[in-house]
């Protein structure tokens, strides 16, 4: 897990969407699904059902993105938080 999947995870969450978090972090959509796809991988869960178009958020997801997102917003200079 890097920094950069978890910051794609914080802006699908908090764009309500793949195609509107790929906007978010300006990275192409097919991009921002492979990076969730990846992380859901290496933490063993799923956090997207019925694919790119429904995206549910049960309560750890909730709990996940506000950690991850100040995580990032912490550990990334504000240069970079635009980019990837």
């Amino acid at each position: 897990m890097d920094l950069y999947q978890i910051k794609h995870f914080v802006a699908v969450v908090e764009g309500g969407g793949f195609t509107k978090g790929a906007e978010r972090v300006a990275v192409s959509q097919p991009a921002i699904s492979a990076s969730i796809a990846k992380l859901e991988a290496e933490l063993n869960v799923k956090c997207s059902s019925g694919g790119i178009r429904k995206w549910c958020q049960p309560r750890p997801e909730r709990v996940f993105s506000k950690w991850a997102g100040q995580s990032c917003r912490h550990a990334m200079p504000r240069n970079r938080r635009s980019k990837r």
